[in-house]
């Protein structure tokens, strides 16, 4: 695996780390991320819900966060155009002028965990481990009756 991160980081953008695939075991891509971070490639974390519940992906995401391994979607990078006429004998022209497109983010931040919580008196505090995430704006608080995923959320706050 070493052989193969040094002879693809300065050839390719990023490297995808596969996890698990085929439900079979295998090193895992947290340790596959984290060897082509320290090798200086740019590693893209792959991770299936199949072999993991929702505590185990957030503590890997948190863990991938930590360790400088941050979430990239197509919209973090812009794509560039340009194009040539070719006419009906194959004789091309020179390129048009280079158009850069920037796709929208349609990638939401990943979701919180909490930290801790208290009940003092007559009030309720909450922490939660803060998103390092560069475009997250701020953060909503719902209350719910009994861990109700309905409608009936209430919202707390105005971010």
């Amino acid at each position: 695996m070493l052989h193969h991160i040094e002879l693809l980081r300065d050839k390719v953008d990023a490297m995808n780390v596969t996890d698990h695939q085929s439900s079979v075991m295998r090193f895992p891509s947290m340790g596959g991320v984290l060897l082509v971070k320290e090798m200086g490639g740019e590693p893209i974390l792959q991770m299936t819900c199949r072999d993991r519940n929702r505590l185990a992906l957030q503590a890997d995401l948190l863990l991938a966060d930590t360790k400088g391994v941050h979430t990239k979607t197509a919209s973090d990078n812009p794509f560039f155009f340009k194009i040539k006429a070719v006419d009906t004998s194959g004789n091309e022209s020179g390129f048009s002028n280079v158009v850069k497109v920037k796709l929208p983010d349609v990638t939401p931040p990943i979701a919180p965990v909490f930290k801790t919580f208290q009940v003092k008196e007559g009030m309720i505090e909450l922490s939660w481990y803060p998103n390092t995430e560069s475009d997250v704006a701020g953060y909503r608080l719902y209350r719910t009756k009994a861990g109700d995923e309905s409608d009936k959320q209430v919202k707390l706050n105005k971010a």
